[in-house]
């Protein structure tokens, strides 16, 4: 190889760089021209294609993080939940009142909180309505007191535990009258007598109708004893009877026409005999013993009399006096819930010849107390 020929290469390299440097300039000033062509024809993608070029590039933003939530809400949440499953005031600590106090210890203000509390409080005067309804004095004071320990000054706590108390205080008035009636101690000794009893009640409550029956129970059995006591000749025991209605009750239906009848009686009874009887079957009447099984009984003695003599308007009111005693006898027994004692009461009094009216009405009555019962 010459020096020539050596020499020529490294000349040959440069020329073909030269050449390409020179294509890549010609196809820049190419773009340019036909980028500003454009921009002439349409400047507004010009001006954004050069906004795009100059505009640094920005992260896109990222997605919001959902919001924590609060301790509050989550004890709201919690006594929600609680309600719903009917955990509202039990068990101890995993309850809806527990949950809704908890929020209230840390927002007092919290409308939700506060609703939920009160429909907890609704909850627990609903419990204790019911149970006073039901007669379930125990229940109704539990719920009463309850609501109470947590709202003092409630007025509803205060009232349903006045109510709790007065009306077990009557049941108990109640059921202590009819065991007085049914043991005879209708006004004596005193202290201890079914008339002391529903005044009592009376005095609590002005408008209670057993009360006030009970009374009129009392004045009609004692009519009863008086005219019984008349019968028998006893004009003495038949007057302190007839002021005892008085003194009860001086309008009391019946009166008049018993004091009338008692002064009459007592001229009737003339016959010795007829006198025995007549005395025998008051004292039977005046002691309840009214008719078979017991013996001697007042129905029996005075239809012996009636055998004697037939127009004995003594012994006919005496047998009168028999079958409205058995009608009294049988509403004692509804009123005191010993339902079987009243229904053979009332089949006592059908075979003693009581009118069917009086006693479908008895009928209908126990089946009445039964079903509330």
């Amino acid at each position: 190889m010459s020096v020539l020929a050596t020499e020529r290469t490294p000349l040959t390299l440069v020329q073909s760089f030269g050449f390409a440097a020179f294509l890549i300039a010609v196809g820049v000033m190419g773009t340019w021209i036909y980028l500003k062509r454009s921009a002439s024809s349409d400047g507004v993608l010009s001006a954004e294609l050069e906004l795009l070029a100059l505009a640094p590039l920005e992260a896109a933003p990222a997605p919001a993080a959902p919001a924590a939530v609060s301790e509050l809400d989550t004890w709201v949440q919690f006594a929600e939940e609680a309600y719903a499953a009917g955990r509202i005031v039990s068990p101890v600590a995993d309850n809806a009142l527990y949950y809704f106090e908890k929020a209230l210890e840390e927002a007092p203000d919290h409308a939700a909180a506060q609703n939920g509390m009160e429909r907890v409080l609704r909850h627990l005067v609903s419990g204790a309505e019911s149970a006073i309804f039901q007669g379930d004095w125990q229940s109704g004071r539990s719920y009463a007191e309850r609501l109470k320990e947590i709202r003092p000054n409630d007025p509803r706590a205060a009232d349903l535990l006045t109510r709790i108390n007065r009306f077990e205080q009557l049941e108990n008035l109640l059921a202590r009258a009819d065991r007085q009636e049914a043991a005879a101690r209708l006004t004596e000794p005193a202290g201890d007598n079914a008339l002391e009893t529903y005044r009592r009640i009376l005095e609590i409550d002005a408008g209670n109708e057993s009360a006030t029956q009970g009374i009129a129970s009392i004045v009609q059995r004692l009519l009863g004893f008086a005219q019984s006591a008349a019968l028998a000749g006893e004009q003495d025991k038949a007057t302190r009877y007839l002021r005892k209605v008085r003194a009860i009750d001086s309008r009391a239906p019946g009166l008049a026409d018993a004091e009338q009848l008692v002064a009459q009686w007592s001229e009737m009874v003339s016959n010795q005999q007829l006198q025995e009887q007549l005395e025998a079957a008051s004292l039977a009447l005046e002691e309840g013993r009214l008719t078979a099984p017991d013996q001697p009984n007042a129905l029996a003695l005075f239809e012996a009399v009636l055998e004697l003599d037939p127009a004995s308007e003594a012994a006919k009111q005496g047998k009168r006096l028999v079958l409205r005693a058995l009608t009294e006898r049988a509403w004692g027994e509804i009123r005191a819930g010993r339902f079987r004692d009243a229904e053979s009461t009332v089949e006592q009094a059908r075979l003693a010849g009581a009118e069917s009216y009086s006693l479908v009405e008895l009928e209908d009555e126990i089946l009445y107390a039964e079903a509330l019962a």
